[in-house]
């Protein structure tokens, strides 16, 4: 089964996103913070990653992209 992570703080695009892929048959795991979304890829091994630009810091979705590709991540990331 095809795995979609979300990276998102905002909890009702995280469940509706989730709504929508579970019904599509994809495993859809989550993480709300920076820090949760790098744990998150690490364990779960995303085929995609759906990932918020802003969340706590206003950056922070940019930092993990980077963070992730620095460390050789080359999961698309939306």
């Amino acid at each position: 089964m095809p795995k979609v992570l979300i990276v998102d703080d905002d909890p009702d695009i995280v469940e509706s996103l989730k709504l929508v892929l579970s019904a599509e048959g994809y495993e859809v795991p989550a993480a709300t913070t920076r820090d949760e979304g790098m744990r998150a890829v690490e364990r779960e091994k995303p085929d995609l990653i759906i990932l918020d630009v802003m969340m706590e810091q206003p950056d922070d979705g940019l930092v993990l992209a980077q963070d992730l590709r620095q460390r050789g991540i080359k999961t698309p990331i939306i």
